[in-house]
Order: structure tokens, then sequence, then C-alpha cells
């Protein structure tokens, strides 16, 4: 299992908000597919998927702030 993190978007940002899921809970996903769009205070950006498999779980929704890591 490899967990979606929330990728660093600028040195200045320690959090981005969750504007859409592209997936949902148990679609599959391909290696460099577009999975979520998160939003920072300047600009939305897309998250890709990592490696090819199954969203399994949506732990944050859509509105959310997440902290980046």
């Amino acid at each position: 299992m490899i967990p979606i993190v929330m990728p660093q978007i600028g040195q200045d940002y320690t959090s981005g908000t969750i504007v859409q899921w592209c997936k949902e809970e148990n679609d599959s996903d391909t290696n460099g597919e577009v999975i979520l769009l998160v939003e920072s205070e300047k600009a939305v950006f897309e998250v890709e998927a990592e490696a090819s498999g199954v969203l399994l779980k949506i732990l944050q929704g859509e509105g959310e702030e997440v902290d980046i890591l």
C-alpha cells in the first residue's frame, strides 16, 4: 500500500486545500494519472499517482486543509 501525501508545493507553504478528487474509492489508477487537485495560496496543483493501483480509502475530503509532509 502506498499512501498519498500532500506534495511540497513551495518552500513557504505548510498546507494545501483539497479542491477535487478525480478518483473515487475503489477506482483504479495508473502511474502518473491525476488523482486529485490541491490549492495553495497562489495556484491549483495536480497530484499524480506514484504507482498503478486502486484508491482504497479517501481520508481527507474536498475543501479540507491538509498539512504538507
